[in-house]
């Protein structure tokens, strides 16, 4: 019996030691290895040629440079990348360096029988800081990704094509405005005045690379009298890698006084459009209330926490 004992020990553990090679089976020691997604980008020159003809980024990131196609017959004069081949004339979005990368996805070149008529766009970041400062957009053509400028203590609340002088912002300027002429827009900020209370969601990562509004509310009923209740911010951020972390709640009040206080709140989220402008999947709202009592409180978004609302 004890020999039989000892013939069981000895497979065993020759059975757990294969499993430690293969990588089936190990030890925690403490660490997290985190693997950074990459996507391609693949050129069609549209019956030109191009080198490189494929790029790689990491996941919500965007190329530094794209490559310039050549083409030696028929409409030769290149202008620009897009993301539908032109079948119809349908020719998608532009593609540029402000794009941000959230899947594999392949862009077409865009050819012409003479040169294309560019217009200026200048990023006016308001005493903050902006990359690039401006960018060159087909006459025509909407303009595309915009970049997100950075200033100390304030929330950036959008481009405007006004500067803001007695309150005068003219028109919201998002991706989808056509460019005619060459323009210089302004970012709109407001002021953070005091520490915050923040939040952190988690589990988002059916939505990489979308943008998303997050509301608190006193009842799983968010309107009465045709005004949302309690709390809410709105993110100029990309959701990366599924969560995204310590942000700060602003009162409902044009989002300029911060929010400091305790309770419980069901939480909803919603994912919108990268122009802030129309939701472009859903709404989702928490089945229960969650407590909002330390500075960071971390809500953990899944399907079954969450009612889905709406879909747009």
């Amino acid at each position: 019996m004890m020999k039989n004992k000892r013939m069981f020990s000895g497979l065993l553990l020759t059975i757990i030691g294969a499993l430690f090679m293969l990588g089936i089976v190990g030890c925690d020691n403490g660490t997290t290895n985190t693997t950074i997604t990459q996507y391609t980008v693949t050129f069609d020159a549209n019956g030109g040629e191009v080198v490189p003809s494929t790029m790689t980024a990491e996941e919500g990131k965007t190329l530094s440079s794209l490559p310039t196609p050549t083409k030696t017959s028929g409409d030769t004069f290149f202008q620009g990348w897009y993301t539908k081949d032109g079948t119809n004339n349908d020719w998608g979005e532009p593609f540029g360096v402000l794009t941000p990368i959230v899947t594999d996805i392949t862009v077409y070149a865009k050819w012409g029988s003479v040169a294309p008529t560019k217009h200026t766009v200048t990023f006016d970041p308001e005493g903050g800081t902006v990359n690039p400062t401006s960018i060159q957009v087909n006459s025509g053509d909407p303009v595309g990704a915009l970049p997100v400028p950075e200033k100390a203590n304030n929330i950036f609340e959008g481009w405007y094509t006004k500067d803001g002088t007695n309150n005068d912002w003219g028109e919201p300027f998002g991706v989808s405005t056509p460019i005619v002429t060459s323009i210089t827009v302004y970012a709109k900020w407001t002021t953070i005045n005091s520490n915050p209370k923040k939040i952190s969601i988690t589990g988002l990562s059916d939505f990489n690379g979308k943008r998303i509004e997050v509301g608190l509310f006193a009842t799983q009923n968010p309107i009465s009298n045709n005004e949302l209740i309690a709390y809410h911010f709105v993110l100029s951020e990309l959701i990366a890698n599924g969560k995204r972390e310590e942000l700060p709640l602003y009162t409902n009040i044009a989002q300029s006084q911060p929010w400091t206080g305790f309770g419980s709140y069901y939480v909803s989220i919603i994912i919108r459009r990268d122009d802030h402008t129309n939701h472009n999947e859903a709404a989702f709202m928490s089945k229960n209330k969650i407590a909002f009592n330390a500075t960071t409180t971390v809500v953990g978004f899944s399907l079954t926490d969450f009612y889905r609302r709406t879909k747009d």
